[in-house]
């Protein structure tokens, strides 16, 4: 007995119904020049079987019923994963991170701003009596 996955790409690729998903990345503006495009093509395929075993009725019955609701269901499909990436690239967007890193503030400043230098100075006295911790008080340096 064939699995719902295997009756699924034997249809797709049964005479021309592999065209369902190059007209759904057509839609999308999605040509083989896009970066991506490999990537689509591929997804589109791994979704098939999903749209296959969703379709209320049998596919074998009403192909060109069917091919139109997976070709529709395709395109939402990828439309939404363009916008994912879309929304993950707007997030990651390039600036400039040196002007970030610059405005960092130090330990010291850090300490100086909550009123704990003086106690950072005590504590690394303290502990410069019983050992190293790799850190001197400034009055040392």
């Amino acid at each position: 007995m064939e699995t719902t996955q295997a009756a699924a790409y034997r249809f797709l690729y049964q005479g021309d119904h592999e065209t369902i998903l190059y007209a759904a990345l057509k839609r999308l503006h999605i040509g083989r020049n896009h970066a991506d495009y490999e990537d689509y093509l591929q997804e589109a395929r791994l979704l098939f079987p999903e749209i296959y075993a969703a379709f209320p009725e049998d596919p074998e019955d009403k192909p060109h019923h069917f091919l139109a609701y997976a070709q529709q269901k395709l395109y939402w499909a990828l439309l939404d994963r363009l916008r994912r990436e879309l929304r993950l690239k707007d997030r990651q967007a390039v600036g400039d991170q040196g002007e970030l890193l610059t405005t960092v503030a130090s330990d010291e400043d850090i300490l100086e701003d909550i009123g704990q230098a003086d106690f950072r100075e005590y504590l690394l006295k303290v502990i410069g009596g019983a050992g190293s911790t790799g850190e001197r008080p400034s009055s040392i340096k």
